[in-house]
């Protein structure tokens, strides 16, 4: 199967070279096996979760295969399609690629976009919104140009690094296919064309349908975007308390430090977050809450130690949160290729690096034991019955908090898997690596973190599964009807347990 995708994909790299006109740059095999080179060797050298979800064979295969099939005079998309599918081979998701302008000018200018927006709900995809004031709202998109939409997904997830690590689909759903995701990375991997073949299935009538749209550029793109309402919050914290039921729904949309301080100062936010919630959690002992409901499910994590200190409200007892955190060298043959390219830059790199690391007598670069230690547990935690709302886009630092949950509680966890794995994440700061001649973008996580949690319900490679897996109909997302959420309300009014 992955020869199969792999064959494909190039066929609709070539295809789409062609259309690229004098924006993007084309350049020698010589320059391009350069910037592949040290793509390779930098990932090699600096990041320890490399091999993680692939062995080095299997890692390497994919290495050789896209290197062979760099030719003279490839442009920079070409390229960055390859490229895409190395950083996406990583299988950790804070592990980046970011587009060289010449390919970001030509989206901008010349890309040909499929007017779609769209929404995956249990196992279908769904278009939101009208196309070309057609009724095509709510009908199910099964074919673009004769394509199942099944194996266009299959390669879009073959470039798609981000929001997802290991064997985790959920979050490259929600993150790569769901609204915009789907027509921006069409565009981005498969031939653009001036018009598209759809091929639609109304869920009323059973009926199949195949229609003809015009492509859009990335204006008019945006203008059909602004039509959709997104899913947003107003605030990183909400709390809510229904007194009469003694129920508590905390949600957590965020760990981001910025949220709490526009300047960026992370002592400061802190402060202002671990406020909020001691504020929060008085209001829940106050109203002697029984029931509290987390939500995560927009939690794409952030700051390290938030996570920590709500769960500190969590838990009456000392826990180890990480086995250990790994680095793989305190400094790195290619950082004049990075965002600590002077002398000065490179010596603060280093010292950040012994500052926080040390060799162990193994020869591992670990992190000092007294270094970002968990937050001690409160003194009159809360002790009531815990609901944990997750979903997809519960990432990093939010599915970390879920995964302390679920090791360390018995909190019960509707909606779907986090995009985040369960034993582990390559995250914290990291490397901007810039290849000198195509100036394509690599960001490269330094710190592998290796939780030391342990679960009988959950795979290798795998998020937090949901004791109750749900997710709305399309009615229901339609009607903005909180189905995870009513299921929560359904248990405990019921009083069942897992």
């Amino acid at each position: 199967m992955q020869k199969i995708i792999i064959t494909i994909t190039f066929i609709f790299i070539q295809a789409t070279t062609f259309s690229q006109e004098k924006i993007v740059k084309t350049y020698s095999v010589e320059k391009l096996q350069q910037d592949f080179d040290l793509m390779i060797n930098a990932l090699k050298e600096a990041h320890p979760g490399l091999y993680w979800y692939n062995t080095i064979p299997q890692f390497d295969s994919v290495v050789l295969h896209e290197r062979e099939q760099l030719k003279h005079n490839m442009d920079s998309y070409a390229f960055f399609r390859i490229a895409s599918k190395i950083v996406a081979a990583t299988k950790e998701g804070h592990c980046r690629i970011g587009s060289p302008k010449d390919v970001g000018k030509y989206f901008s200018q010349k890309a040909l976009i499929p007017p779609i927006l769209v929404k995956m709900l249990n196992g279908k995809l769904y278009l939101i919104n009208n196309v070309e004031n057609r009724q095509t709202n709510g009908q199910i998109l099964n074919k673009i140009n004769d394509e199942p939409i099944d194996s266009i997904i299959n390669t879009i997830f073959s470039y798609s690094p981000k929001f997802a690590d290991g064997h985790i689909k959920t979050g490259k759903i929600r993150y790569s296919i769901d609204y915009a995701g789907l027509a921006y990375n069409y565009t981005d991997y498969f031939e653009n064309k001036p018009f598209y073949t759809l091929e639609l299935l109304n869920p009323q009538t059973n009926q199949t349908t195949t229609i003809e749209v015009n492509a859009v550029s990335l204006r008019n793109f945006k203008d059909i975007e602004n039509q959709i309402a997104y899913p947003r919050f107003e605030s990183p914290i909400e709390l809510y308390i229904d007194h009469q039921k003694s129920i508590a729904q905390l949600s957590l949309h965020s760990f981001r430090h910025t949220y709490h301080d526009k300047k960026g100062d992370e002592t400061i936010a802190f402060e202002v977050f671990s406020s909020k919630i001691d504020s929060a959690f008085a209001v829940i002992k106050e109203a002697n809450i029984q029931n509290l409901i987390i939500d995560v499910r927009n939690n794409g994590g952030g700051t390290e130690g938030y996570e920590d200190y709500v769960f500190s409200h969590l838990t009456g007892q000392p826990y180890v949160k990480y086995k250990y955190v790994q680095v793989n060298s305190l400094s790195f043959s290619f950082l004049n290729h990075t965002q600590y390219n002077t002398p000065q830059k490179r010596d603060a790199f280093e010292r950040l690096m012994k500052d926080e690391f040390h060799q162990a007598n193994d020869g591992r670069y670990l992190r000092k034991d007294n270094f970002m230690q968990v937050a001690p547990p409160k003194q009159n935690p809360f002790k009531g019955k815990i609901y944990v709302l997750i979903s997809g886009r519960t990432y990093s630092g939010g599915s970390e908090f879920a995964g302390l949950l679920k090791a360390k509680t018995d909190a019960v966890f509707v909606g779907e898997e986090t995009a985040g794995g369960f034993y582990g994440q390559t995250s914290g700061f990291g490397l901007n690596l810039t290849l000198p001649h195509t100036e394509i973008r690599i960001s490269i996580p330094l710190l592998k973190f290796v939780t030391a949690f342990e679960s009988d319900d959950i795979p290798f490679g795998r998020g937090v599964i949901p004791d109750y897996e749900i997710q709305p109909t399309y009615k229901e997302f339609v009607h903005r009807v909180d189905s995870e959420l009513n299921l929560v309300l359904d248990l405990i009014a019921n009083k069942k347990e897992r």
